[in-house]
């Protein structure tokens, strides 16, 4: 079962990461439902806007990249910026 949790979540670590704690709000124990929670469709929910104190505007996913380029350290923190705004210049195919 846990593979195939993993497996959902394209076995990416910045997913897994969020994966683990939705998991332990959840309980902690990884089933059937869990599974099938992470594959379901959820990029609407994704794409939802919220928020307070003005980034209403800015979707979850903005704010996981965010956060994570935030926690960059060490010298090479300015080419993984640098990279993300290279990647930004393509958009999203759907």
């Amino acid at each position: 079962m846990d593979y195939e949790a993993a497996k959902q979540c394209g076995f990416l670590p910045l997913v897994l990461s969020v994966a683990g704690g939705l998991l332990q709000q959840l309980g902690g124990r990884i089933d059937s439902d869990f599974v099938q929670m992470l594959g379901a469709d959820n990029a609407e929910v994704l794409r939802e806007r919220v928020g307070e104190f003005g980034d209403h505007l800015v979707g979850i996913e903005d704010r996981i990249i965010r956060k994570s380029l935030d926690n960059c350290r060490g010298a090479d923190k300015v080419k993984i910026v640098d990279l993300f705004h290279k990647f930004a210049v393509f958009p999203e195919v759907r």
